[in-house]
C-alpha cells in the first residue's frame, strides 16, 4: 500500500537476530519504537519496518521526508492521520500512533506482510492475475473504498503500489 521495495541500505548496523538498525533513527519516542529496516519510500515519505516495544508487535512507520514542516503541511499530515484513525475496515491498513523525532513527523501504522498488487501481478506471465485473484481483490478494494467514501472520504489517487495483500491470503 505504501512502497516500493528498495534492495541496497547504506550506514546500517546489524542486532542480535539480524534485524538492521538504521544509525539516525534507530530509537522513536524514547525507545518505543525500534526501526528493525528500511521497507521503502514513496514521494512523501520513508517506510521502515519496527517494532513497537510497549505492545510488543511490528508495526510500519512513515516518516515524512519534509524536514520543518510548514503549518499547511503538518495540518495536511495531522487530518490525514485522524481521518485514517476514523476508518476500521478489515481491508484498510490501521494507524496507531502518531508522532514526532526531531524536525520530522511520521505515522505509526499496522505492518502489514505480504506484497503489493504491482509486486503479485509481476509474478504472473505479462502480469495477468488468474480470474479468482482479480475478483477476490477487486471485491476487498471495493469493500474498503466504499466505506471510505462512506465515511466521507474521498481517496483522490489509487496506484497499484497502494494495495497490499497479506501473505496469507495469497495462499488462498
Amino acid at each position: 500500500m505504501l512502497l516500493r521495495f528498495l534492495s541496497h541500505v547504506e550506514n546500517v548496523t546489524l542486532g542480535e537476530y539480524g534485524e538492521v538498525f538504521l544509525p539516525s533513527l534507530e530509537h522513536l519516542q524514547n525507545g518505543r519504537y525500534v526501526v528493525l529496516k528500511r521497507l521503502g519510500e514513496g514521494g512523501r515519505g520513508i517506510v521502515y519496518k519496527a517494532r513497537d516495544t510497549v505492545l510488543n508487535r511490528v508495526v510500519a512507520v512513515k516518516m515524512l521526508k519534509s524536514v520543518g514542516l510548514s503549518d499547511e503541511v503538518y495540518s495536511r499530515f495531522m487530518r490525514e492521520a485522524q481521518v485514517v484513525a476514523k476508518l476500521n475496515h478489515p481491508n484498510i491498513v490501521s494507524i496507531h500512533d502518531i508522532g514526532k523525532e526531531g524536525d520530522k513527523q511520521f505515522f505509526v501504522l499496522e505492518f502489514v506482510d505480504g506484497m503489493s498488487l504491482r509486486e503479485l501481478m509481476g509474478t504472473y506471465p505479462e502480469g495477468k492475475c488468474d480470474m479468482q485473484t482479480v475478483l477476490r481483490t477487486g471485491i476487498d478494494v471495493c469493500s474498503a473504498l466504499q466505506f471510505a467514501h462512506a465515511q466521507g472520504v474521498c481517496i483522490e489517487t489509487l496506484n497499484l503500489k497502494m494495495f497490499w495483500l497479506l501473505k496469507t491470503a495469497l495462499r488462498n
